[in-house]
């Protein structure tokens, strides 16, 4: 036959109808014209029609082609039978037998029938599916290398998940980006119309443009706006970034308020300090010519910079030289402006230029107050007083003496012997020093000219309070004061009672004593009117009680004393609750022998 495999051939003008019907069948674009030479080299594996092959490297001087492939004759056909220019199944492909190139029963081996699923295979070509694993059929998978089944690409499409961007496709189901056009799967883009690929939302986000508002987001480039807060949110003074017309993050320009020290500006009215310098904000100063900071007006007022002078702008009085605001405007100070100004001492008084101070306000000099005393001490106007360092109203020296003030003391001036501490007023009307023969009981005596200094023994202390008053010798405390009762006496017309007291109170009276020589004693009568079990007069000598009695009863109290000095104190107190008779206690006939006030 001519044409051997390999050879040089020229195709007959008389076989291309024939030859051309089985090449546009296997899809073949053109052959030759008739009478046209091209001459090509023949092979049984190149993949295309050419030689005397009846069917893509088969059929001719090729192997024999498998059933269903283009032939001319037996010849082509490995089953031996040709039937209507197709490769049909021999007889024996239907014997029931596996016999010739059968890989089974009636199929396989090119020979018949590819082999349904268990069936015996020898290759891929054998089996309906096209797989052919450990030489048996197998049905389709997603997983086989092939593009079987309803796949409409290998191992993708139909039931299988979706193909990649190149492989095959019937509709978009078919592939991961959704997108099938003619027939192919197209990789996902920014204007396809879909959400595909990385995509946050149809052709928006991860590389494409921003997406819209309240859209799911992972950065800020993801969105329209610029800004993402897990989901793309408007432009704002509070998101952190410097977006709008802001010259610094969420401040400045026309939209945000203020940029602090230290932020970026454009100019002054982006800075809080109204201060803009090579575009960064900066501190106010007393001398950059604008109102800023804490001032008031333009470099002055306020906590830092110098007062404001007459008619500048001011909050309150510190930020004006006057110390004088008036409607959110400095004023000129005068001596009825109510403000300490000018050479003033106090508000509106004192100094070169308004009058004299009222008591009580503040003065540097007397010419400062209308009383014209200043206390030196206190810098305050003073009315005329016993202690404005100053002799005047009728005292007999500086702040003593006279009905109004205490007595001098020793060596000042007085007229009388009360105008003294020691009682004596001199033939020079100067207070004398106390001696033991002024007929004074002064100084330290513990009677007149007697005791302490003095040589004479002070007689024994005794008081019967038959004066009606008690001295100044006793001292009193508790919640109310013992006195000089002329109601119910123990003796005589009057008695030492305790005050009027309520339940938890108590009314203390204390002497303070001295015993000058052995044989020393206290005396005294009691009377005690109470609640027999709770409510108590007491006597104590040096916080040692001595005496306790309640009830309804009287007596007689007496103890000895070494010398020294003591405190005698007398209490009555009560309980929580019941008063009964007079609810008080009495001592009277009190008698210190031995002794008397302590010095």
């Amino acid at each position: 036959m001519p044409g051997k495999l390999g050879e040089t051939t020229s195709l007959s003008c008389c076989l291309v109808p024939f030859i051309t019907a089985f090449a546009l069948t296997l899809g073949v674009a053109s052959l030759q014209a008739c009478g046209e030479s091209d001459e090509v080299t023949a092979s049984c594996g190149d993949g295309i029609v050419n030689g005397e092959e009846t069917d893509v490297d088969c059929g001719g001087d090729c192997i024999g082609c498998r059933i269903g492939e283009s032939c001319i004759d037996a010849d082509d056909c490995q089953s031996g039978l040709c039937d209507g220019g197709l490769c049909a199944p021999s007889q024996s492909c239907t014997d029931g037998r596996r016999n010739g190139a059968e890989t089974d029963i009636d199929c396989g081996g090119g020979t018949c029938e590819p082999c349904l699923q268990g069936q015996g295979c020898g290759g891929n070509g054998d089996c309906a599916a096209g797989s052919c694993q450990a030489g048996q059929c197998q049905a389709p998978n997603c997983f086989d290398g092939l593009n079987n089944g309803d796949e409409t690409g290998v191992d993708c499409g139909g039931s299988c998940g979706a193909c990649p961007a190149g492989q095959s496709c019937d509709d978009e189901t078919d592939c991961v980006s959704g997108v099938c056009d003619a027939g192919t799967c197209a990789a996902p883009s920014c204007t396809d119309g879909i959400q595909n690929g990385a995509e946050l939302d149809v052709d928006c986000g991860a590389g494409c443009p921003g997406c819209a508002l309240d859209t799911v987001c992972l950065v800020d480039a993801d969105c329209e706006s610029g800004v993402c807060e897990g989901r793309c949110a408007a432009q704002s003074c509070e998101d952190g970034r410097t977006n709008q017309d802001e010259t610094d993050t969420d401040c400045g320009g026309d939209v945000c308020g203020a940029c602090e020290i230290g932020e970026a500006c454009i100019d002054a009215d982006d800075c809080v300090t109204v201060a803009c310098t090579m575009s960064m904000c900066v501190p106010p100063s007393c001398m950059d010519g604008v109102t800023n900071g804490n001032e008031t007006d333009v470099d002055c007022g306020g906590l830092d910079c110098p007062r404001c002078g007459d008619d500048l702008a001011c909050e309150d009085e510190r930020d004006c030289e006057s110390r004088v605001c008036r409607q959110g405007s400095c004023t000129a100070a005068t001596c009825e402006d109510e403000v300490r100004n000018q050479d003033e001492v106090d508000v509106d008084c004192g100094g070169a230029t308004c009058g004299g101070c009222l008591v009580g306000q503040f003065c540097a000099a007397d010419e400062d107050c209308l009383s014209n005393i200043c206390d030196l001490q206190n810098l305050v106007c003073l009315d005329p007083s016993c202690s404005d360092l100053r002799v005047n109203q009728d005292e007999t020296d500086v702040d003593c003496g006279g009905s109004t003030c205490a007595p001098c003391a020793d060596n000042l001036a007085c007229l009388v012997a009360a105008d003294c501490q020691s009682g004596v007023c001199d033939m020079n009307n100067t207070c004398a020093v106390p001696s033991c023969t002024d007929g004074v009981a002064n100084g330290s005596e513990q009677g007149v000219d007697c005791g302490g200094p003095c040589p004479a023994i002070c007689p024994d202390f005794e008081d019967d309070f038959e004066s009606g008053t008690l001295s100044s010798d006793y001292e009193l405390s508790g919640d109310a004061d013992w006195f000089a009762s002329g109601t119910s006496p123990i003796t005589g017309m009057f008695s030492a009672e305790s005050g009027n007291i309520n339940d938890l109170q108590n009314s203390t009276m204390t002497l303070e004593i001295e015993i000058r020589a052995p044989g020393g004693a206290v005396e005294f009568d009691w009377e005690v009117e109470s609640e027999s079990c709770c409510d108590f007069l007491e006597f104590t000598i040096d916080g040692t009680l001595n005496l306790s009695r309640a009830g309804i009863q009287s007596g007689f109290f007496e103890t000895q004393l070494a010398p020294g000095t003591y405190t005698l104190a007398w209490d009555y107190n009560k309980d929580i609750s019941v008063s009964v008779s007079g609810d008080l206690g009495r001592i009277d006939n009190l008698v210190v022998t031995n002794g008397g006030l302590a010095p």
